[in-house]
Parts: structure tokens; C-alpha cells; sequence
């Protein structure tokens, strides 16, 4: 067993265990480095940088461990502690949460059986979290031919973009398999009401998406409108005042079957209407096969999002001001959700934003001209202290400070592809 490059050398085959305590114990003289480290003393943008390469050295630290992990429960010396399983055994042993515990011996496991993952995971290049969404994927057909090609695509990605990719690779690579786990998952179905005794009750359920999403959407619609009554109710009290107002709404009998039909944005190529290849995206990222789509578009209203070739979209023309709900549309399919670097705001909470001041004083109004920008990041522009330059295609965001951030077409469909 190796550990590589711990504090710029390359430690030698851990043949004995005072060799790996020496190693080990060069790391708590690491951590003691930092911790009389006077913080207070670091600027701001420096402590910033640290701050992402800690980071990155945790992940790497987390990928050692696991490997580690993965030595022990090989060797089954766990046994001899009593515990019924390794994950239990590394839990009692350290304190940390099994979940926990678990997720480092899984990840240990994918490690030693997939060197594209172990090599990106060691090198800090594909995070643990986004390697563990991987995980679920090594045993599909296919997946060893592509393995570094998926690796790569994950590189840098957030746990949730990381496991709506491969959510999609799934679907796209073996639809036969993926529709019989969504039918095995459709089974499992449930909503349950359980009274906690203290004027409480606790909900638990599986949705099939389509239905998640779409009660989603509303309630992300009213609690986004309470939003601005100043009582001061979190994001998650507001949606449950919300699903309230919609109950005490239709037992008065205003609610009796309404015509907001769900809206179907169609991007694809003639390849893909001719195979009936890809799947489907929701507002907050659920995949939905073409079965699941077309049950959507018995009563829907459908739109088609046309681009080019670089996936620039094709001009809506000039217009007024105030940005058309076909346009609004546009952006959902274009920008995907708020296009400020880093963001993760679906479209749900974000807002049409004119680039320039010009289009927004009666100007053009041409799609080019607008983009979705989340309430924060929204407001932002509008304190002037951030500013927009360039165009839809290629967008950059400057701070206060001067520091720029591009912000391409190119980037958002590569994250989200």
C-alpha cells in the first residue's frame, strides 16, 4: 500500500507499522501548523484561496482513508473487535455517524477495483462525494468502456450535478435496465402521516418524479410569493404555510381541477426524435424518461427550443421590455437556472435580467440580451456592486473588487450534459 504526495513527497510501501505511524503522525504535525496559525492576520482573498486548497487536501485526505478503509475490511481484522459489519466497526471505532462510516468503506471499495476513480479521487481531481455518485454506476453495462471518459465529465462537479449526470448516462447507456429500476422504484411509492404528539405530524413518502416536481413547482411558486411579508419564515416554512393555503383553498371549493398545464421545453436534434435517444431534465433536475414525457404531453403545452450547432439559440427578434413568457422559456432552456459562476439556483428562483442598461430603457429585447439570474445574484447587479459586460453567449461578471468571472454557454451545457 502507497500514499503519494503527503506534503510534496512520495512516501515509500508501508512494509511495517512504524513506517505508518511516521506517516500519520507527520500529518497531526501538519494540523498542528495550521491550528497556531493566527488566522485573524491573513487577508481575506488569501484565506479564501486556503480555504479551497484545504479543501482539496481533505478530499484527497478522505480518498487515503478510504483506501485504508478498503485494506482493513479486506483483511477482515475488523472481526476481531466484535462489530457486526466494518462500517460499524470504523463507526465505533472513530465516532463518526455509520452513514458516514459506510460511505468511506464503499468508497474504498470503488477505489481499489477502478483505477480511472482511484487516480482521480487521489489526485484531488474528482471529489469523494462526486466519486460515491459514481459508485452506483460501476456495475452497468458499459461501464468500464467509458469509466475515465465519466470521470472526467465529473471532475469538478457538486454531488447533485455529479449524480444528475450520471442519472443521465444511466438512462442514455442502458434504457432497458434504468426503466426497470424506475418501475421496481414506481412500486415503493408511498405517503405516509405519522402525529409526533406535540401538535406536529411527521410526513414521509416516495414520489415518482413527475409528481415531486410538479408539486414542487407550486409550492416553490406560493412560498416564493410570501417571501417579501417580512415574518421572517425560513425557505421551508414558507413551503409549508404554502401546501396549507392550497389544502384550506380547495376544501372551500377554489381549487377544482385548474388549466396551468405543465409546459414541455423539446431541445433535441432530428437524431434524437428519429431514436427517441436522451432523456428529459425537470426544473429541479429529475430525470424523465421519454415514456414519463409522454404521459406529460397528453395535456401539456409544448414548445420547441431551436439552436445551432455551437448551442447558441436562434434570435426571438426584437420585442418590448418586459420579457415574454416565450422568452422567459427560452432562457429556462438556454441557461438552465441563475448563470452566475458557482450558482446552483434552479430556474424556478431566478429572474430574466437585461445585459445591457440599454435593452432595459426600451431598447432591444433580443434574446442575446437577457439572461437568468437568481434573486440574490440579481440584486447584485442591480446595487451596482457586481456588473455584466459581453453577451448571452460568452458572459462575464465583475465584482467590486475587479475580479472577473467568465460565465460561457459553453461551460453551463458541458455542467449539465
Amino acid at each position: 500500500m502507497r500514499i503519494e504526495h503527503l506534503f510534496g513527497t512520495v512516501v515509500p510501501m508501508l512494509a511495517t507499522e512504524v513506517e505508518a505511524r511516521q506517516v500519520v503522525a507527520r500529518l497531526a504535525e501538519a494540523i498542528d501548523a495550521l491550528d497556531r496559525l493566527d488566522l485573524d492576520a491573513v487577508d481575506p482573498a488569501t484565506a479564501s484561496t486556503v480555504l479551497v486548497e484545504l479543501s482539496t487536501q481533505s478530499d484527497r485526505l478522505r480518498g487515503e482513508i478510504a483506501r485504508v478503509a478498503a485494506v482493513v475490511a479486506d483483511s477482515e481484522a475488523w472481526r476481531a473487535s466484535g462489530a457486526a459489519s466494518m462500517a460499524a466497526f470504523f463507526s465505533n471505532a472513530t465516532g463518526v455517524a455509520w452513514g458516514q462510516a459506510r460511505a468511506t468503506v464503499e468508497l474504498g471499495e470503488v477505489m481499489a477495483q477502478h483505477e480511472a476513480i482511484d487516480r482521480a479521487v487521489r489526485s484531488g481531481d474528482l471529489s469523494p462525494a462526486a466519486a460515491l455518485q459514481l459508485a452506483v454506476a460501476v456495475d452497468d453495462v458499459g461501464f468500464d468502456a467509458v469509466e475515465g471518459e465519466l470521470v472526467d465529465e465529473l471532475a469538478g462537479l457538486t454531488p447533485t450535478k455529479a449524480a444528475q449526470a450520471v442519472k443521465t448516462w444511466r438512462a442514455v447507456a442502458n434504457p432497458v435496465d434504468d426503466a426497470a429500476r424506475r418501475t421496481t422504484a414506481n412500486a415503493a411509492r408511498c405517503l405516509s402521516f405519522r402525529p409526533a404528539g406535540d401538535g406536529m405530524t411527521q410526513v414521509d413518502g416516495m414520489l415518482p418524479n413527475r409528481i415531486a416536481q410538479s408539486l414542487r413547482r407550486t409550492l416553490s411558486h406560493l412560498a416564493e410569493q410570501q417571501r417579501t411579508d417580512n415574518s421572517g419564515r425560513s425557505a421551508t416554512q414558507r413551503r409549508v404555510d404554502a401546501l396549507g393555503d392550497l389544502c384550506a383553498a380547495y376544501e372551500r371549493g377554489e381549487v377544482t381541477g385548474g388549466r396551468n398545464l405543465p409546459r414541455v421545453i423539446a431541445t433535441m436534434t432530428i437524431a434524437d426524435l428519429e431514436q427517441r435517444s436522451g432523456v428529459a431534465t425537470g426544473t429541479f433536475g429529475e430525470t424523465l424518461t421519454s415514456d414519463e414525457v409522454d404521459e406529460i404531453c397528453c395535456d401539456a403545452v409544448i414548445h420547441r427550443y431551436v439552436a445551432d450547432q455551437t448551442g447558441a439559440t436562434i434570435n426571438f427578434g426584437r420585442g418590448r421590455r418586459t420579457i415574454s413568457p416565450q422568452q422567459y422559456l427560452a432562457l429556462v432552456a438556454r441557461d438552465g437556472g441563475c448563470r452566475h459562476p458557482g450558482c446552483d439556483r434552479p430556474p424556478e428562483w431566478c429572474e430574466g435580467h437585461h445585459i445591457n442598461e440599454f435593452a432595459a430603457r426600451g431598447g432591444l429585447t433580443d434574446l442575446d440580451e437577457l439572461v437568468l439570474l437568481c434573486h440574490h445574484h440579481h440584486h447584485d447587479i442591480h446595487d451596482r456592486s457586481w456588473r455584466l459586460t459581453g453577451t448571452a453567449q460568452h458572459l462575464c461578471f465583475i465584482g467590486p473588487d475587479g475580479r472577473r468571472l467568465p460565465s460561457s454557454l459553453d461551460t453551463v451545457h458541458q455542467q449539465v450534459a
